[in-house]
């Protein structure tokens, strides 16, 4: 009986066995899971990242700082009356271009013109009188000559004709002003520019006194200022540049692709202390008047050309709480690298350090990819239509 138990135990731990390998293998079959032999092995190696890159290249890059610019005048003139009268004619349509010298308003003349002829008749009158009174020193003194008259009765007929030649140039003096006066009546354009709305129509009455003497407004729009307010840390660069002749402003017309540029001609003598700006002026052709003053639009300061500088497309470029970095394909694998930018411009980062002319970056697919992850790359399609179009990759 003993030998019975002991025979059904042993066949009872080899069917047991069989089972467990039997269902082993059929759960591995359904799962896909590889056998226990093969994962005591490691896990597969993890397939290629696919990724996005261009090779750094080296070429003349501008140094330059973006913001907004102001479109300014040169010059704005508020042309005022300066005489009382009533306007007569105007001579120029709001919003016209008006050359210095064109004639803008007439206004009424009759008033001054009489003035003029009553100088003109007391004058003649000052001249009878001096001409009276010159006779009367010449009798007088050749009788007091001869002992007829006293000296007293000369000395007064000379002095009679002093006061009449003196009020003959009071006379003139006055002529002149009513002269100057009638030319006040015409009223002209100091400067050439553009005129905004005419404030007056014929028939209004004006006052140079009144609030309502400034007849129209007119801005000179060409050539034009374009301000760029810069921040002080820039002073020293736009004075080198400026003494060299490369520093310009480049403002990109509001409502299209086309910039317009000129030179920088002043920065301004002070330091805005609550926002530690500086404004630096340009002065840039506007002929065809498609800019206008008051408007605010994108420009940039050029203060000089860097050749050989270090570019990557600003994509590559990440950034991390330790500072901007790359991701660099060496042999076919990921390696991060710290660099140091320099600046940012019209899509492309110039890299200060940290890179060197022909090494291949990555541009997209960062998100799956880690330190040492092997890559299955693509070149950027942009380089690849950069260099059919000529462009070298030094």
């Amino acid at each position: 009986m003993k030998y019975v138990w002991l025979l059904l135990l042993v066949a009872v731990v080899g069917l047991a066995a069989y089972f467990k390998d039997v269902t082993l293998a059929q759960w591995a079959k359904l799962t896909g899971a590889p056998p226990a032999a093969e994962t005591a092995k490691g896990p597969p190696p993890r397939p290629a990242v696919p990724v996005v890159v261009t090779p750094v290249r080296t070429k003349t890059m501008p140094v330059e700082f973006r913001s907004l610019g102001t479109v300014q005048t040169e010059s704005t003139v508020s042309v005022k009356v300066r005489v009382e009268s009533v306007v007569e004619k105007v001579l120029v349509a709001d919003g016209s271009f008006v050359k210095a010298g064109d004639v803008l308003v007439e206004l009424d003349k009759r008033q001054i013109d009489a003035q003029i002829e009553q100088a003109l008749a007391s004058i003649k009158r000052d001249e009878a009188q001096i001409e009276q009174a010159k006779r009367n020193d010449e009798r007088s003194t050749e009788l007091a000559q001869r002992g007829v008259t006293s000296r007293v009765t000369a000395d007064d007929a000379r002095t009679a004709a002093s006061v009449a030649m003196a009020n003959k140039a009071a006379d003139e003096a006055l002529l002149k002003n009513l002269q100057l006066q009638r030319t006040f009546h015409t009223i002209t354009a100091p400067i050439s520019g553009r005129v905004g709305v005419i404030a007056v129509r014929p028939g209004t009455f004006l006052r140079n006194a009144d609030a309502n003497s400034i007849i129209a407004t007119i801005n000179q729009i060409d050539p034009i200022y374009v301000a760029i307010a810069v921040p002080q840390e820039m002073f020293a660069q736009i004075m080198d540049s400026m003494r060299s002749g490369s520093a310009q402003v480049e403002l990109t017309v509001p409502g299209t692709d086309k910039p317009i540029s000129g030179p920088v001609f002043m920065v301004d003598n002070t330091v805005d202390n609550t926002t530690g700006l500086i404004t630096v002026r340009s002065r840039v052709p506007n002929a065809d008047a498609v800019i206008w003053p008051g408007q605010v639009a994108q420009a940039r300061l050029i203060l000089r050309e860097e050749p050989n500088a270090v570019v990557v497309p600003n994509e590559a470029v990440q950034t991390s709480q330790a500072g901007p970095y790359v991701y660099v394909v060496e042999a076919n694998k990921a390696r991060l690298r710290r660099v140091k930018v320099s600046r940012v411009v019209a899509g492309e980062t110039v890299v200060a350090s940290g890179l060197k002319a022909g090494e291949v970056v990555i541009t997209d697919g960062h998100l799956r990819v880690t330190e040492g992850a092997t890559l299955a790359a693509t070149p950027d399609k942009r380089m690849t239509e950069r260099v059919s179009e000529g462009e070298t990759i030094e």
